[in-house]
Order: structure tokens, then C-alpha cells, then sequence
């Protein structure tokens, strides 16, 4: 998400583990004015899209939604399935396992932060994802627990809602509590939408009373995670540079490896003769040398290897066909062969 003064948004299939075959790519897709309401439909494509292809009910690969409009923060956010305990009739064996370790690749990730999101109308001591990021965030210094649907919250049971808001009733998260509204089953703009979230926090007397207004609607949110993030990117500077110097050394490396490119047509005439040679060689040989080895793994049978086994099934199988007799061919040559008692 970036800041701008008109709201559009582009979506995108990028592919973590592009499966084999044509028609992988999905065509980008744009919206933005009139037909900004058709998002949701473009969004719900591409994600059928990737299961077609990839044949997986679970994917690395993401959906990509670059939006901007004036009611964005500059952030980056993935939203992760829901955590699954059972499958359904026609559902993966493997659903949950493979959600686990989806969800585990990003949770481990020190640089991002936790948005662990729980419906206030649910008892916290069921929050499986507020175990989760206990784990791997102990200091909780990346969490930041957000309640939903305090729409829903049982009748009298408010002021318990409240207690675990502030923070009363579970050990301390870093960042706090926050807590949202949405309005996913109203046709409402973004603007509608944020207002009557403020509105709803505004108007309940429970919510009123709190002070820390900070604490609630989408708004607030954003702006504490942009500067939760800005935190944590400060914080991992040095080790960012680091890694981004490892990986220069290690693409010059491979560069230099690949030798001098040739620029006149003797020095390609050169690199084309030593190619060639090369591949003769292998041919022949037992192993092969220099870029033509990288060509086959240990695993794999070596290329000369490779031939003389296909030359021999080709040989064999001529010699057990019916023109096995046929000592010369010449093009033109009609043959008669006899299959079956039929010619």
C-alpha cells in the first residue's frame, strides 16, 4: 500500500514455485474508479487461478495487490489462511500441515510484524494464533493483538472484552491490544466505511470511556503498524546491509566464474570452437569438464553415459522390429514388410 491522491489498484499472480506447462501467467489486471467494486472478483480469479495451476490447495505463491489512495499508510501486508484443526469431505489430508508451515514462514520472520487477529465474541484462551506468536515472539515486540467483531460481543460480557483491551487480563504485548470494526456484509466506499467504524467506537459507551483512542478503528492501525514497521527496519539496518553485500560477493563471484564476454566476432568464434570441442569431448569421455559439467548432478547418468545406453535400445529394438533384414536403404527404396500374415 502507498499514499496517493487517487485510489487504484493493480492485482498480480507472483509466483513462489511456478508449476511446468503453458498458460501459467495471469494477465495483471488494473481497477481504480468505476470499477473499483469489481476487486473482489479479479481477487477471487487469481486465487483460483493459482489452485488450478499449482494443484495445491495450499500455495506459496501470492496474490499481489499494489493499491494506493489517500486513505493508504506506506505498508506491506499478507494475509495468511485461517488456522484449520479439521478437513472436510474432498479436502487434503495435508490441509492443516500445510497451512502450519505457510503461516510458520512468515511468523519466524524477525523482520515482520504479527497482526494476531481474534474475534472479541471468542474466550482469548482459544487464540491459537496468540500461542503461536508467543513462540516465536516471546518479548512480543512485533504482536500486536487485534480484536474484531465487537459488534458480536455477548450481551453483559462487554466489560471482559474491555479488561483484555487494555491489557488486564493476559501478560503484557508490547504494542498493546487494538481493536477494529469491518463492514465486509454493507456496501459502503472506504470512506463510508472508516467513518462508521469511528462512528460505532464513538457512540458505545463502553468504547467511549476508554482514553487511549488510539487504540481503535483501522486508521489507528495502520498508523502504528507503518511505525512498528519503520522500527524494526531501523533496527535490522545493519544486518540488511550485510546481507546485501553477501549476495553482491556471491553474484560477482558467479559473474567472474562465467569468464570474459566476448565482444568481436573472433573472440565469439573462439568461445563457439571451445564450446564445441568441449561438447565432442563429453560425448566420448567418462566426465566432462568446465561449463558442460555443471550441465548433470551426481545423480544422474553422465552424458556419454547417456548416449551409448540410448544408441544400444535404439540398436536393440531395430533388431527385434520386422526390418531387421534390411542391411541398406535408399531414399525412394519401396519395402514390404510382412506383419501378422498381413503386408
Amino acid at each position: 500500500m502507498r499514499n496517493a491522491e487517487v485510489r487504484t489498484a493493480r492485482v498480480k499472480v507472483v509466483w513462489k514455485d511456478k508449476p511446468a506447462g503453458e498458460d501459467t501467467d495471469l494477465v495483471e489486471r488494473t481497477v481504480g474508479g468505476q470499477n473499483w467494486n469489481d476487486i473482489t472478483d479479479i481477487i477471487a480469479e487469481a486465487q483460483a487461478h493459482i489452485i488450478e495451476k499449482s494443484g495445491r490447495e495450499v500455495s506459496r505463491s501470492i496474490v499481489c495487490i499494489d493499491m494506493k489512495g489517500p486513505h493508504c499508510e506506506t505498508l506491506i501486508l499478507i494475509d495468511l489462511p485461517g488456522i484449520v484443526r479439521a478437513t472436510g469431505k474432498g479436502e487434503s489430508s495435508t490441509l492443516a500441515e500445510d497451512i502450519d508451515a505457510l503461516m510458520h514462514d512468515y511468523l519466524n520472520n524477525e523482520r515482520c510484524v504479527i497482526l494476531a487477529v481474534h474475534p472479541s465474541n471468542v474466550d482469548f484462551h482459544n487464540s491459537q494464533i496468540l500461542a503461536e506468536a508467543k513462540k516465536v515472539d516471546p518479548e512480543t515486540k512485533r504482536t500486536i493483538p487485534v480484536l474484531t467483531k465487537p459488534d458480536l460481543i455477548d450481551e453483559g460480557a462487554e466489560s471482559t472484552v474491555q479488561n483484555l483491551l487494555l491489557g488486564k487480563v493476559t501478560e503484557k504485548f508490547e504494542m498493546g491490544f487494538h481493536m477494529v470494526k469491518g463492514h465486509l456484509n454493507e456496501d459502503l466506499g472506504i470512506e463510508d466505511g472508516l467513518a462508521k467504524e469511528e462512528a460505532f467506537f464513538r457512540n458505545r459507551e463502553v468504547w467511549r470511556k476508554i482514553e487511549d483512542k488510539s487504540k481503535f478503528d483501522t486508521k489507528n492501525l495502520m498508523v502504528k503498524l507503518a511505525g512498528l514497521q519503520m522500527k524494526l527496519i531501523h533496527e535490522s539496518f545493519k544486518s540488511i546491509i550485510s546481507e546485501m553485500k553477501d549476495r553482491r560477493d556471491e553474484a560477482v563471484t558467479e559473474l567472474k566464474s562465467l569468464g570474459d564476454i566476448p565482444s568481436s566476432l573472433r573472440e565469439k568464434r573462439a568461445l563457439f570452437r571451445t564450446v564445441r570441442e568441449e561438447i565432442r569431448e563429453g560425448l566420448g569421455a567418462e566426465s566432462l569438464n568446465g561449463r558442460i559439467s555443471q550441465l548433470h548432478s551426481s545423480e544422474d547418468k553422465r552424458p556419454s553415459a547417456a548416449f551409448h545406453l540410448a544408441s544400444q535400445q535404439f540398436q536393440d529394438e531395430l533388431s527385434s522390429s520386422k526390418l531387421a533384414n534390411i542391411s541398406s536403404i535408399k531414399v525412394g527404396t519401396k519395402i514390404i514388410a510382412n506383419s501378422n500374415g498381413r503386408e
